[in-house]
């Protein structure tokens, strides 16, 4: 789900980012080493949803992107550079 406020999530947490169609959408998919960590801190349907999300998708955090595929590669690709530290 895209949601306005998930809170900071570190650089450190991002275990890899990835570019895939999900329900029909194109969207970035933002795997954390502990996602019920980041969970357990939103509210309470919100944690519904995202849990519900790491079922069926494997992670909790999604976004829905409406640029080319080449730049959403640019941006998959920066984020897991700057999740590895890089």
């Amino acid at each position: 789900m895209n949601f306005p406020t998930l809170g900071l999530i570190e650089w450190e947490l991002i275990k890899k980012v990835a570019k895939e169609e999900v329900f029909w959408f194109d969207n970035i998919l933002v795997y954390l080493h502990d996602p019920e960590a980041h969970i357990k801190k939103q509210f309470f349907l919100k944690r519904k949803i995202m849990r519900s999300n790491v079922e069926q998708v494997g992670t909790s955090i999604m976004f829905c992107y409406n640029v080319s595929p080449e730049q959403a590669d640019k941006v998959v690709d920066l984020m897991n550079r700057l999740a590895k530290g890089r």
